[in-house]
């Protein structure tokens, strides 16, 4: 699937591609009311779509397996594309027809491609360079990097060409938005209105349900609200949760403890006696789990997994699993704001802290200083902070404002290997598990009255959490 949004305005919805798998490159064809991308899944090729997202068509396919770039001649109607694992530059006409080959990249990893009149430019990841190719004779190259001409300095990813003459169509959604309250959909057979998610289009064809929870409580059991998005979201009351095949649903709660073990995810009831386990099947099966965080009020689960470099989602019932970040070089540890609805992790390839949308939309790095191996994370929402734990040469336990500013160090001495981090949100305590020195230790989150709480019964801890009053870790010694 893909995400649309309306300038100007803090609106989306998502469009749903038949049989996509890994869409990646996209271009428009305003004029024709058509939408072009690349899927270098399992389903990989070239498709053609409406701009709704509706009639989806394949018109390349067959011997494509990583394409990256695409790019669109409207003039003539032919498509571009680069393939980074086949090592070269493709065209097709729009219609699917005179597929061709027009060079080889050996040697390189093409990403992102443009194309101004007859000059094509893509972006090389392998040499950190921009190679121009000739449209119309695609043996003539110009390379351009940091030795040349100084395009990049770094591994060049999008690129674009700017220019009046790029943009010079128009069709009905440009005059007055189509008449559309929303979204306006130009498509091949004119003008179509959309609404924002989980917003319905009334009968007259063009204007978005104001407030979409006077219809029937927005399909919510017990609480409905528009969110700023504009989005329906439904909430239960206490002793209730969220359905995880069905959100807008509540059910009684239980006391469930959630343990991600390196292949698997594991559900144990603490209210039952004697307590039961049960394995959540999540397909496909996760390789090697770090970390995982919980959205109770979305019913769903967060984890990393470091061979897959990547985050994924599911519903608490393993259902809908969705990666959401990817190409990420060591994840670890992850958290969950459920008041803003960000997800963070900690990465220690580049030795960083980062932040996210839950959907995984606009990842930010926290500019915190001084990273050597950050490991576990934990948030406390109410009071906006971050708290991370730092395994380096220096291990620290650390604390900084959810957006990275106003860092500090709250322990930097006795520390070998703080592996799990906890935060009681009463008494404003912060708790860790240290597997170097086999020690559950706290310090308030000013950094003072810093106490042992324990030597006993630690091997090689891992994972952390706290609640109700009661500490609870994993550990890898023990397997317990």
């Amino acid at each position: 699937s893909t995400q649309s949004g309306h300038y100007g305005r803090d609106r989306k919805t998502v469009l749903t591609f038949a049989d996509s798998d890994k869409p990646r490159a996209m271009v428009l064809d305003p004029k024709q009311g058509l939408m072009y991308y690349t899927d270098w899944g399992a389903n990989s090729g070239i498709f053609r779509c409406w701009m709704d997202g509706q009639n989806v068509t394949k018109i390349a396919s067959g011997d494509i397996s990583w394409p990256n770039g695409l790019a669109i001649d409207r003039q003539l109607q032919v498509l571009y594309w680069v393939d980074a694992k086949e090592d070269r530059l493709e065209k097709v006409s729009v219609d699917g027809t005179g597929r061709e080959i027009m060079t080889s990249l050996t040697n390189t990893h093409a990403f992102a491609l443009t194309l101004f009149n007859d000059m094509i430019l893509l972006t090389d990841w392998r040499h950190k360079q921009i190679i121009q190719v000739n449209s119309t004779n695609s043996s003539e190259f110009t390379f351009y990097s940091d030795e040349t001409q100084t395009f990049t300095t770094d591994q060049p990813f999008d690129i674009h060409w700017y220019s009046a003459s790029v943009q010079i169509d128009t069709n009905e959604c440009g005059s007055d938005n189509g008449g559309c309250s929303h979204f306006c959909f130009f498509t091949p057979q004119g003008a179509k209105c959309g609404c924002p998610q989980n917003i319905q289009l009334e009968e007259d064809g063009k204007t978005c349900i104001r407030d979409p929870c006077s219809i029937q409580n927005g399909g919510c059991d017990h609480t409905c609200f528009v969110s700023e998005r504009s989005n329906v979201t439904c909430s239960c009351n206490a002793w209730f949760k969220p359905n995880p095949a069905n959100t807008s649903q509540c059910i009684e709660s239980s006391l469930s403890l959630f343990v991600l073990e390196r292949n698997a995810l594991l559900e144990v009831s603490m209210d039952t006696d004697p307590l039961q386990r049960k394995q959540i099947d999540i397909q496909p099966p996760i390789q090697s789990g770090a970390s995982l965080a919980l959205d109770y009020r979305a019913g769903r689960v967060y984890w990393s997994d470091s061979l897959h470099d990547t985050i994924s989602s599911a519903n608490l019932d393993g259902t809908e699993v969705r990666v959401i970040i990817t190409d990420l070089e060591v994840p670890d540890g992850v958290a969950f704001d459920w008041l803003a609805r960000n997800i963070y992790w900690t990465d220690t390839g580049p030795d960083k802290i980062f932040v996210a949308r839950y959907d995984g939309s606009h990842v930010h790095e926290l500019k915190i200083t001084g990273h050597d191996r950050p490991r576990a994370i934990v948030l406390s929402p109410m009071d906006r902070v971050v708290f991370w734990s730092d395994w380096g040469a220096q291990a620290v336990i650390g604390r900084a404002n959810m957006d990275g500013t106003g860092q500090i160090v709250l322990v930097d001495s006795g520390l070998g290997w703080p592996n799990g981090l906890a935060f009681d949100q009463v008494e404003k305590v912060v708790y860790w598990v240290d597997a170097l020195e086999d020690k559950l230790e706290s310090v308030t989150m000013a950094g003072t009255d810093r106490r042992l709480i324990s030597e006993s019964h630690l091997q090689h801890p891992y994972g952390f959490h706290y609640f109700d009053d009661h500490l609870y870790w994993s550990d890898w010694t023990s397997q317990g």
